[in-house]
């Protein structure tokens, strides 16, 4: 992915604004569907980023990756309602549990930037990334579901 020696000018300060414009619009769109539900949302934006991931990965192209956060504005909303559904009274605590538990954001960066400096490319770093879309996308399917003995109430 060195598209600066090809003449681009895709400076990491351009693709992250890029990134995070693309997540406030897909945002402004997702409020406007309210009516779907948050599994079929999940399961949608997940395999829509995954698409763009991958062929990202394989045209080296870093537009389609900073694309990618159209699908990353709806993921987290989804994830949570599926999280604390059917918790009833136990909703607070574990919403609380939930969001002090969060550290994907933290953590796979600073492995993405560590795996960068030892390969001295970024190129194949995007796999870190990708694997965790996997991750939530099985969740959207599979995951999210409680068994019958661990349901409250």
């Amino acid at each position: 992915m060195d598209l600066m020696k090809q003449g681009y000018d895709l400076s990491p300060a351009l693709l992250a604004t890029l990134y995070w414009g693309g997540f406030l619009v897909g945002r402004m769109v997702s409020a406007g569907l309210k009516n779907v539900a948050p599994r079929p949302m999940l399961i949608t934006v997940t395999v829509a980023a995954i698409a763009l991931m991958t062929t990202s990965l394989i045209t080296e192209n870093l537009w389609l990756m900073a694309a990618v956060g159209l699908f990353h504005s709806v993921m987290w909303s989804c994830i949570f309602t599926l999280s604390v559904d059917g918790l009833k009274e136990y909703t607070s605590k574990a919403s609380g549990i939930f969001m002090m538990g969060v550290f994907g954001g933290a953590v796979f960066p600073v492995l993405q930037g560590m795996l960068a400096d030892s390969m001295g490319s970024w190129q194949y770093t995007w796999l870190i990334p990708l694997c965790c879309e996997f991750v939530i996308l099985w969740y959207g399917l599979i995951g999210y579901r409680k068994a019958a003995k661990d349901q409250i109430g």
